[in-house]
């Protein structure tokens, strides 16, 4: 099982750094404890109205939570450890031990190619 990747719009990383610089400062990171997300409306300097995502602490995980949370931490790290990528700058050499991304038709295929 993998965890759900929300992608913030650029409005709102600064209330996110905010909101992770507040659980820092209280002992937690953010891997420790459950954040509730939700939109509050906004407007920006041209009077356009649009959604900012709003971050609060809802509660700190239990030991068996962050015990599980840990396990899981570990292996997605391990899981991008072995996740290549082409730097322009090289495109000739390859590693053996790194599976090659390849995009074909809008479907990334990670794994080693012939």
């Amino acid at each position: 099982m993998f965890p759900i990747m929300l992608s913030l719009p650029t409005g709102s990383l600064k209330d996110f750094s905010r909101y992770l610089i507040r659980c820092l400062s209280k002992g937690y990171t953010s891997n420790s404890v459950v954040t509730k997300f939700s939109l509050a409306k906004a407007t920006n300097k041209g009077g356009m109205a649009y959604a900012k995502a709003v971050f609060r602490m809802e509660r700190k995980l239990s030991e068996d939570e962050i015990n599980l949370i840990s396990k899981m931490s570990e292996e997605i790290k391990a899981i991008s450890r072995k996740i290549g990528f082409e730097d322009i700058n090289t495109r000739n050499t390859k590693s053996p031990d790194i599976p090659e991304i390849t995009e074909q038709n809008s479907i990334i295929t990670v794994g080693k190619t012939a």
